[in-house]
């Protein structure tokens, strides 16, 4: 799902798209040059145990707030997306979020008990 930045207005608009088997909606609205953007990622996930490889099934309810900007970032505020497209892709965005917490340390039940958690 893409929306170009021109049609963005300040008033909260609602969307929804997903990943895998995850719904990611929420709403998002123009602020200054920033669009504003606050959702949530729900659905069951397949991540994998960095100890012993195998797979864990897990239940996320992640919120998730960014802002997007059309163009370059100088700033240092890392919850921030550049767009050089005209465009917002909530495809895209909906991706990286999921991978993002994919790419965390994760361990199943039985490696959580060695090691003591």
């Amino acid at each position: 799902m893409k929306i170009e930045f021109r049609k963005i207005s300040s008033v909260d608009t609602l969307f929804e798209t997903g990943y895998e088997n995850l719904s990611f909606k929420g709403n998002f609205r123009r602020e200054g040059k920033f669009v504003n953007v606050d959702a949530r990622i729900n659905g069951d996930v397949i991540l994998t145990c960095d100890r012993c490889g195998c797979d864990i099934e897990k239940v996320l309810d992640e919120a998730v707030q960014i802002k997007v900007i059309e163009g370059y970032y100088d700033g240092e505020d890392l919850d921030i997306i550049e767009s050089h497209e005209s465009y917002i892709d909530f495809d895209q965005i909906a991706q990286s979020e999921v991978e993002a917490i994919k790419s965390e340390y994760h361990y199943c039940k039985e490696c959580k008990q060695m090691q003591g958690e």
